[in-house]
């Protein structure tokens, strides 16, 4: 039901963030694991999901999952730690103010959703977009590819090892199997949505 106005904003976003990563790669600046192009893919997926099973318009909520996480392929230092998000909506700023054809209060959703993605809930400024958002994004951390996202990110660190049990401390992590397990927790418990819980039950099991 998107209309062809909505249907030009999506593929102008997606071009741009494709076109983006791609550039990114060229400089080698794909150094963060697991948060490339086909990353936003799956999350884009998600949103669309989980706001079709919540009852919301997915337009909003497939636009910002489009360019959300951008900032993970920058060499600023803010690419990794949780200011990511502040990052990402710097970079698109200005692609968000072209859409002309977006309300003021539309792009202050996507802009919000952008930056507070990676926060803690009770630092977010709430509204259906960003929990969708960060939603699919966690779902994303409990996917098929989850452990390898995991790996990468954390590739310093030994897979696994029999002397290392389930922790419940970040600071005790000694293998990715254990770093795995703790976020996988971790993400379901964050979940903003029902239909994200749903989704995410059977894969956190």
């Amino acid at each position: 039901k998107l209309t062809k106005q909505q249907k030009l904003i999506l593929h102008k976003a997606c071009v741009w963030a494709e076109d983006f990563f791609k550039k990114a790669e060229k400089e080698n600046r794909l150094s963060l694991g697991g948060h490339g192009f086909d990353h936003h893919q799956r999350v884009v997926g998600m949103a669309y999901t989980i706001s079709i099973m919540e009852g919301h318009d997915p337009f909003l909520p497939i636009l910002t999952s489009l360019i959300f996480d951008i900032g993970r392929s920058s060499t600023d230092p803010r690419a990794r730690n949780w200011r990511h998000g502040q990052l990402s909506k710097e970079i698109a700023d200005n692609l968000i103010d072209s859409f002309t054809l977006l309300s003021e209060n539309d792009k202050l959703l996507v802009k919000n959703a952008i930056e507070d993605h990676p926060k803690l809930n009770e630092n977010v400024r709430r509204s259906y977009v960003v929990e969708i958002v960060i939603d699919a994004d966690r779902l994303d951390t409990l996917g098929a590819l989850a452990p390898v996202r995991v790996a990468a990110h954390r590739w310093k660190l030994p897979l696994f090892s029999q002397d290392a049990s389930f922790s419940t401390k970040e600071s005790e992590i000694k293998t990715i199997y254990q770093d795995f397990a703790f976020r996988s927790k971790g993400f379901y418990d964050m979940l903003w949505t029902k239909s994200a819980r749903k989704i995410a039950k059977p894969r956190l099991k």
